[in-house]
């Protein structure tokens, strides 16, 4: 899993660190080779699915791992100012669904803060 920030307003494609790579406001600098320009957040072992769930401003990702169709869980990945750390959260067993846009795990995650003064 590769990890940049686009800026809407100017249309720069930037590394974690900052550095542009890329605009999507000039064509000429697309595609983007993805594996030597942007940031590796996350490399998951031999045989290891992943699914993105959410993203914060604050430098989090929330994912989803499975191997077999029973042995789903989600983990959280975080910016330790040198480098991404994956912690688990919670095994969420089984894969609902076969066909790619029903394959969702039960629950959701998401890294959205909640406002002060409000419940979830």
């Amino acid at each position: 899993m590769y990890v940049c920030i686009i800026e809407l307003d100017t249309g720069a494609v930037k590394r974690r660190d900052g550095t542009t790579v890329a605009n999507i406001a000039a064509p000429e600098r697309l595609p983007i080779d993805v594996v030597t320009e942007l940031t590796l957040a996350y490399d998951p072992p031999s045989g290891h699915n992943i699914r993105l769930f959410d993203i914060s401003p604050t430098d989090e990702i929330a994912i989803c791992e499975w191997t077999t169709n029973d042995d789903a869980s989600y983990k959280y990945l975080y910016w330790n100012g040198s480098g991404w750390t994956k912690r688990d959260m919670i095994a969420t067993g089984e894969i609902l669904g076969t066909c790619l846009r029903s394959t969702i795990r039960v629950g959701r995650a998401s890294l959205t803060p909640v406002p002060t003064g409000r419940s979830i």
